[in-house]
């Protein structure tokens, strides 16, 4: 209490002899699910997904790039289970949140590449990804 009288006190005093310019954070709330994981591996990455050609001229698949951020691999500090994580860099969107199931299988293509099948709750569908570490 004292220390926000003296505060306010000083800046009566600061805009008598210049404007005083006050700026207020929001700061969003910083939790994300992540609270009781770890991080197993985490690395910069770019995302892509298959999607299917819908114009009409042709029927076919094509890879499309959902963004670039770090991908992290968490693991719940109790049950042990794991998921695969990743946010766009700068935003914080969430790009990728799947589970680590056992019998799913991750297939190295190239040197920097992983492909995985995982499913994208926005089309409610099964759909390959890849992920490129740079």
């Amino acid at each position: 209490m004292q220390q926000t009288k003296l505060m306010t006190e000083n800046l009566r005093e600061m805009s008598q002899q210049a404007p005083v310019y006050v700026l207020y954070f929001l700061c969003p709330d910083n939790t994300a699910g992540e609270e009781d994981e770890e991080v197993i591996f985490r690395a910069d990455c770019k995302l892509w997904k298959l999607v299917k050609l819908e114009d009409g001229k042709a029927e076919g698949w094509r890879w499309q790039e959902r963004g670039c951020g770090i991908v992290h691999i968490n693991r719940h500090k109790t049950s042990g289970a794991g998921r695969l994580v990743m946010r766009m860099r700068g935003v914080l969107k969430l790009l990728l949140n799947t589970p680590i199931f056992p019998t799913t299988r991750y297939e190295k293509v190239g040197q920097k590449s992983v492909r995985f099948v995982g499913v994208d709750t926005e089309e409610s569908q099964s759909c390959h990804g890849e992920a490129r570490v740079d």
